[in-house]
């Protein structure tokens, strides 16, 4: 998977709330290791081989390397369950497959889930809005957690469709 580019734009708006509620705050956002990514396309694989949706398809990869962000208070404890006033914007690479699903690590379900994220695209050079799907991997998101693209990932949707067929 590409990981050339990572970068995280933040809002004003947001850099408000975040540091009106608590003061001070600090984000940290870090490309997870090869090892974590290994980590993570192993439980893909697994789930893959489990869902009898999956049977005779590829199993999902990593179109990227996962990002962890996360926020913690002027004490340096984490601050969990952040819900964004507006979206932040990550861009996971500079180039990606245009079927790359934005994702996010859901702890409780341990899986990769697509709520709550929207994969984006970079505007055309004349500033207006853009329609290239080959361009860089852009998502945007109200919440804070492991996020990382997934090529061959049928989504939350897909997954309920799929299920209740």
């Amino acid at each position: 998977c590409s990981s050339d580019l990572v970068e995280v734009a933040i809002p004003a708006a947001v850099l408000n709330q975040i540091s009106g509620a608590s003061g001070p705050v600090a984000m940290t956002a870090a490309p997870m290791s090869d090892d974590a990514s290994a980590k993570f396309e192993a439980a893909m694989a697994a789930s893959a081989s489990q869902d009898k949706n999956m049977k005779g398809k590829p199993a999902p990869t990593l179109a990227a390397k996962p990002l962890s962000l996360s926020l913690f208070d002027a004490d340096g404890k984490p601050l969990k369950g952040v819900k964004l006033e507006q979206p932040i914007t990550l861009t996971l690479a500079s180039s990606a497959d245009e079927n790359a699903t934005c994702v996010y690590w859901d702890e409780d379900k341990e899986a990769w889930s697509d709520g709550g994220l929207t994969r984006i695209y970079p505007n055309n050079t004349d500033g207006t809005p853009g329609v290239n799907k080959t361009g860089a991997l852009m998502c945007q998101t109200t919440h804070l957690t492991i996020f990382g693209a997934v090529l061959g990932f049928l989504g939350d949707m897909g997954q309920v469709l799929q299920c209740s067929n």
